[in-house]
């Protein structure tokens, strides 16, 4: 698990890997009010980790949440690409969404880029 505290929220990035899949649990603030499910799309090859996550297409399910939050979908697609390409397994994904919001802002592309940088970090401390 890595635990970091930015722009005054506590953040836990955490993952379990079972046989079959990895469940990336991304508390804020202690909270989480989304799971997405993402399966590895049937295009992607042993060749993944050599992949690019902007190369990857996945289509998360929004099992718990809002629904009518298109950010929160975003963000959790790029997320569980990250997880993909470095573990090659299905995602069950959790994460907390209030720090996200839900409509467009100034730095959104900033805090998607630091939450990504964080999952790559924890991903790769295994």
């Amino acid at each position: 698990m890595l635990t970091v505290d930015h722009d005054g929220h506590h953040f836990q990035f955490q993952h379990v890997e079972a046989a079959d899949q990895v469940i990336y649990n991304l508390y804020i603030d202690g909270g989480m009010d989304s799971t997405f499910t993402v399966a590895v799309p049937a295009s992607f090859t042993m060749a993944m980790h050599q992949m690019s996550p902007d190369q990857l297409q996945v289509d998360p399910v929004l099992v718990v949440g809002d629904h009518s939050n298109l950010k929160i979908q975003i963000i959790a697609a790029e997320v569980s690409k990250m997880v993909i390409i470095h573990k090659q397994k299905p995602v069950v994904l959790s994460l907390g969404s209030k720090w996200f919001g839900r409509d467009l802002a100034d730095g959104d592309f900033d805090r998607l880029m630091w939450v990504l940088g964080q999952v790559k970090a924890d991903l790769s401390s295994r």
